[in-house]
């Protein structure tokens, strides 16, 4: 299964971009695959649609005995569902080796509870998603985000994708996210929308993912003071917890007090020291390749009024969305790409949100019972971003179509005037949320009676 082309369409490298990939046209379950048999050791997968060719991708490579950049020959373990899947992949990546898993929907509910124990234990292993809705009221395999958020508590950080070119790009970033903090992480793309869509990308070289990532046996510097406490100035890339010269005790029973103080420590230790390293690797990773990605990111932001906030396929649509408005109709719309979602980049998040009066949020994931029937359709700029984390999963789909602003909006105040679709000038005064037509409650200075006021057009 040959995912490279010749080297002949190889683009040339300069100093300043030494790997700038190479030209290719795939889908992206092909790019998770392409990355994965040449970076990784073993796999532990159970197929279900639609990361299926991710597994059988993984499978074909094993079986034509390719071996990965480092000259080993690839393991792959299919159990009898995706909860052995988690436990083969955890157990592969306790004996030092780089391990990777593929799943989607109901696979992800099935190994929940075996994700948390791969976040106590700091394994380092890659569990590449093809998001797809989680059966309800009926069955329905194709993209949706509830499977990546049902698991946003386990501890996993967590990239997505927006595009085929993102999936090669954050696979790698993730093994390396993964191999710094010792945390587990998850790569994640649209279901069917990214994984079968084939596109146009520049393939990341053998020669970068050797040299970005290394061998997993190497020896590197802790980089956190956590881990040179733990392991000393330098450990194995990927620790080899299993280890029969070194018998040790992993996932003991522990009571009360030396739970809670294990489960408190690990923030201050690991989990805070995610987001930092993330950074890092996504600077590296630029110095190489020439191609930039952030936490969170914007587009056409500079002098946005209004932004649309997503994760995944539905972020290059927006942009092409913000195009139109801005040059159809005069809005100033920006794109927000969260491509990290734990940890929240509340930093980035706010920093991006700091100008704008409105910002819908597009999500793929529902969660009703989470907040109030009444929708939430639009978000002011807000100094701590990370009240819009617990938004995502809300039911704010009714948006343009209701008209009526958030209670934030509403607290924010009236100071904002916007101008109509219609031609008309601004009218005053206007609700925050930058809409001419927004009916809203407003309590008098004797807070006894209330009168509802609405602008027109």
């Amino acid at each position: 299964m040959n995912l490279w082309p010749s080297k002949a369409s190889a683009p040339v490298a300069t100093p300043q971009i030494p790997f700038p990939g190479i030209p290719e046209a795939l889908d992206g379950s092909a790019a998770v695959v392409a990355m994965e048999t040449a970076a990784s050791e073993a796999a532990g997968a159970y197929p279900i649609t639609p990361s299926t060719q991710m597994g059988e991708g993984w499978a074909v490579a094993v079986a034509e005995g390719k071996p990965n950049v480092n000259g080993r020959r690839l393991l792959f373990f299919e159990p009898e569902g995706e909860h052995a899947a988690a436990a083969v992949t955890a157990g592969m990546s306790m004996m030092g080796l780089r391990a990777t898993n593929f799943s989607s929907g109901q696979g992800i509910a099935y190994m929940h509870e075996s994700l948390y124990a791969a976040v106590g234990k700091r394994l380092t292993y890659v569990l590449n998603v093809a998001a797809r809705a989680i059966t309800k009221q009926g069955l329905n395999v194709h993209a949706g985000h509830d499977d990546y958020h049902a698991v946003d508590d386990t501890g996993f950080f967590q990239l997505f994708a927006k595009d085929v070119q993102e999936c090669a790009d954050l696979n790698l970033i993730a093994h390396r996210v993964a191999e710094l903090s010792l945390n587990p992480g998850i790569a994640a793309q649209d279901g069917f929308l990214t994984s079968h869509v084939i596109e146009s990308v520049r393939l990341p070289e053998p020669e970068l993912v050797k040299r970005y990532l290394g061998d997993p046996s190497d020896l590197i510097a802790s980089p956190t003071p956590a881990q040179r406490l733990v392991f000393g100035d330098t450990r194995r890339r990927i620790p080899e917890l299993f280890n029969l010269d070194y018998p040790a005790m992993l996932g003991v029973v522990q009571n009360q007090d030396s739970y809670a103080q294990g489960v408190a420590a690990q923030r201050p230790f690991y989990f805070d020291h995610v987001a930092p390293l993330t950074d890092q690797a996504m600077a590296e990773f630029a110095a190489l390749t020439g191609r930039q990605y952030a936490r969170a990111s914007g587009y056409r932001m500079d002098d946005a009024e209004w932004v649309i906030l997503g994760q995944g396929s539905v972020v290059a649509n927006a942009e092409v969305v913000a195009d139109h408005l801005r040059a159809t109709r005069k809005l100033k719309v920006g794109v927000v790409n969260l491509t990290m979602f734990r940890p929240f980049p509340a930093d980035l998040v706010s920093r991006l949100l700091k100008g704008p009066g409105a910002s819908p949020v597009a999500s793929r994931c529902r969660t009703p019972a989470s907040r109030a029937s009444r929708p939430t359709t639009c978000r002011p700029s807000i100094p701590a971003a990370s009240a819009w984390g617990a938004a995502t999963c809300s039911p704010a789909t009714s948006w343009p179509r209701s008209r009526t602003c958030s209670p934030a909006a509403r607290a924010v105040g009236s100071s904002t005037s916007a101008s109509t679709s219609s031609g008309r000038g601004p009218t005053s005064p206007s609700c925050r949320c930058g809409r001419s037509r927004c009916s809203r409650r407003i309590r008098t200075s004797r807070g006894s009676r209330s009168r509802r006021r609405a602008t027109s057009t």
